[in-house]
């Protein structure tokens, strides 16, 4: 009886100490797992900022405490490619579907850095498992799209550009690029409402306006031409094609002298075509 209660107590103690470790051992994995949340917290607010070296550092810190988080990967990730380092973001991204197969970010997210790398291919396998994952899922078929279309997949990229726009139609990203692959099919009536409507939900820039000016062109709207073309150049004072497009609109209209002005600053910009364009039509006499 009496060696029976000792035996007991030993395991009794034994059990304790169990369970003292393991508390002890969960505790720790808290405490880990909460430092890392802290840091990769800190990184998201600088990145927020635009301190995107702050945030890479921060990011480290919290992978350095716990290397199995697999969305703070994906969040170095997209820091590294604000800092133009594509193969470290793809390894993160990696690493972050490693770590969690079934997450659809850490697919995005890596789909989105193979096709900024020019990796099509790769870049669009992983957006057709976010679309099939989440088949509302705006984002994955607009950069489908333009993966697509990098590839000259026009007709495929204006289907997923269509397919992004009938699940939100206020997309102005969406419109703006599948304007852009009407353009290229000649398609410039379309093209034109694609950017008046990019245009009208808030997508300013001068890329758009450019595009627009284009399609413009292509239906001989010289004066809708010339006034895109020269919002395009408010944007961007530095853009060769709209100095060199507008000084075309402005020619078609036989503002002669402030065509050949135009293509003087694409020529100055280095457009390829400018130089030619000058011989040709501005070092002849006035035409009549």
């Amino acid at each position: 009886m009496f060696r029976e209660f000792l035996f007991y107590i030993r395991i009794m103690k034994r059990l304790l100490l169990l369970l003292v470790t393991t508390s002890f051992a969960f505790s720790l994995l808290s405490q880990s797992q909460n430092a890392a949340s802290i840091y990769n917290n800190l990184g998201i607010e600088k990145y927020k900022a635009q301190d995107y070296e702050g945030s890479l550092d921060d990011f480290n810190t919290s992978i350095y405490i716990d290397s199995t988080i697999s969305h703070h990967y994906g969040n170095r990730g997209i820091a590294k490619l604000k800092l133009n380092d594509f193969e470290g973001a793809l390894q993160d991204f990696n690493k972050a579907v490693e770590l969690n197969p079934a997450s659809v970010d850490a697919y995005f997210n890596r789909g989105s850095a193979q096709s900024t790398a020019g990796m099509y291919q790769m870049a669009i396998k992983d957006f057709d498992f976010v679309v099939d994952k989440d088949p509302n899922d705006k984002e994955a078929f607009l950069y489908r799209g333009i993966s697509y279309e990098k590839m000259e997949l026009t007709k495929t990229a204006i289907n997923d550009y269509t397919a992004a726009l009938d699940i939100d139609p206020t997309y102005k990203q969406a419109y703006y690029h599948r304007g852009n692959a009407l353009n290229t099919k000649d398609d410039f009536e379309d093209a034109i409402d694609d950017f008046n409507r990019a245009i009208h939900y808030k997508y300013i820039s001068a890329e758009v306006y450019e595009q627009a000016g284009m399609a413009k062109l292509g239906v001989g709207n010289y004066f809708g031409a010339l006034k895109a073309f020269d919002n395009a150049i408010k944007l961007n004072t530095d853009s060769p094609e709209a100095y060199y497009q507008r000084g075309v609109a402005k020619y078609n209209l036989h503002k002669d002298d402030e065509a050949c002005s135009d293509w003087v600053k694409a020529n100055a910009l280095g457009h390829p075509y400018a130089q030619p364009t000058l011989e040709k039509y501005c070092k002849k006499s006035k035409r009549k």
